[in-house]
This record gives C-alpha cells, sequence and structure tokens, in this order.
C-alpha cells in the first residue's frame, strides 16, 4: 500500500488543489485495497486539465506511474485533451499518457483491455436537471463493466446525498440555495442504486452521508 500513500503526498502537495479534493483523493485512497489488484491499467472519462477544479486523474496516473502502469483519458473536446496532456507532461513527464478525443461511452464500448481503476468524471453535473448526468454515467458504467475482472474499482465523481445543502453558482453571478431530498443526487445516481440490489456483482465501499460533493467508490465481487 505504500505505492498509494506515495501518490496521495504527490497529489496533495500541488498547492493548486482545494482541501475538499484532498479530503477525497485521502477518502478514495483510503478505499481503494492494492492488494485485489495484480496490475494498474486506468481509464479516466472527462479529460483532467484544470487544477482549480482538482484534476483528480492526476492521483490515478502518478500510481500507474510508480507501477508500471498505463493510463489513458477520454474527452470529446480537443481543447480539454490538449489541456490534459500540457499538465500530465508537466507533472509527470515519464508517464506514457494518451488523450483520446472521442465519445466516453463509444470509447469504452470498444476499449481493448480490461482496466483494474475506472474514474468517471464526464458530462458536467447540473443539480437543476441532473437526468443526462446521471444516465450518461450509468451508459458509461455500462460500457466498461464487464471488461473488468473481480476486485477492480469503478471511481464515480459529483454525487451528493439527502439532506446536503448545495450552493449553486449561477452565470449571471446570482448564488442559489438547494437542499437534496432524494436518496442521492449525481453522476452516479443509478450506479448508487444498481450497486446496492443484492444481485448485483459490484458493492460499494465506504459510507456516504449528508456533505460536500462525493465520490462513490465501487468494487467488483
Amino acid at each position: 500500500m505504500r505505492r498509494w500513500w506515495k501518490s496521495l503526498d504527490f497529489y496533495t502537495s500541488i498547492s493548486e488543489i482545494s482541501d475538499d479534493r484532498r479530503e477525497q483523493a485521502e477518502k478514495v485512497a483510503s478505499l481503494i485495497d492494492l492488494n485485489t489488484i495484480d496490475r494498474i491499467e486506468v481509464i479516466e472519462t472527462g479529460a483532467s486539465q484544470n487544477l482549480g477544479d482538482g484534476c483528480f486523474g492526476l492521483l490515478f496516473a502518478h500510481l500507474a506511474n510508480l507501477d508500471g502502469g498505463s493510463f489513458c483519458s477520454v474527452d470529446n473536446d480537443k481543447e480539454v485533451c490538449d489541456s490534459s496532456i500540457e499538465i500530465f507532461n508537466k507533472f509527470l513527464p515519464d508517464l506514457e499518457y494518451t488523450a483520446s478525443t472521442s465519445d466516453s461511452i463509444q470509447f469504452l464500448e470498444k476499449y481493448d483491455g480490461s482496466p483494474t481503476i475506472v474514474h468517471l468524471d464526464s458530462w458536467d453535473l447540473d443539480i437543476f436537471d441532473p437526468e443526462p448526468a446521471m444516465l450518461h454515467g450509468f451508459l458509461e458504467f455500462q460500457a466498461i463493466e464487464s471488461k473488468m475482472e473481480s476486485g477492480s474499482y469503478i471511481v464515480v465523481d459529483d454525487n451528493f446525498m439527502r439532506g446536503t445543502f448545495i450552493f449553486w453558482d449561477w452565470n449571471d453571478g446570482d448564488t442559489e440555495q438547494y437542499e437534496v431530498r432524494q436518496e442521492i443526487l449525481g453522476k452516479g445516481s443509478m450506479i448508487y442504486h444498481y450497486c446496492k440490489k443484492p444481485e448485483s456483482p459490484w458493492e460499494l465501499l465506504g459510507e456516504y452521508q449528508l456533505g460536500p460533493n462525493q465520490k462513490l467508490v465501487l468494487r467488483k465481487k
């Protein structure tokens, strides 16, 4: 597990990373047991390209770099992919990294491999119109889950639990308060309910309670 903590130290040492993202990284690292996977093969949907937004892929990329593993991103915006390549070249110049400009669902459907960690972070969540992000996240999940072996992990960004108050900033500068009344609101909502079924081949790890933006962590049984 020492590799995880090296990667965590690397990620949290980046000055632009917010405290919330540092806490997320610590939680994710505590839930993923590297003993359940024999290699690091990572896919990220929604390329990490903005340090101010967390650039969470750098955590997994550093782990892949330490382990001699692979890391790739997919995003439907070429400018985002180009920005991502610049950031990864800056922080991890020895990493063999690819950023593909493509629809993430199609990319995952065509992916020829068996990833051990998948980070789903595409399609921006709109809390007042969350269904498109929910559906897209679930279609990504469906496209890749059968290619993953037992013990592999999926991490899903942007989720809020019942009772959480979200302060939503509009483009005109106004801020609106929104209370989450359903069990979960976020990109992983449909995945969350699917994984809670007894017959699901996936298990949810960790406790999910009201609070800030949370990443779901799933392990294949």
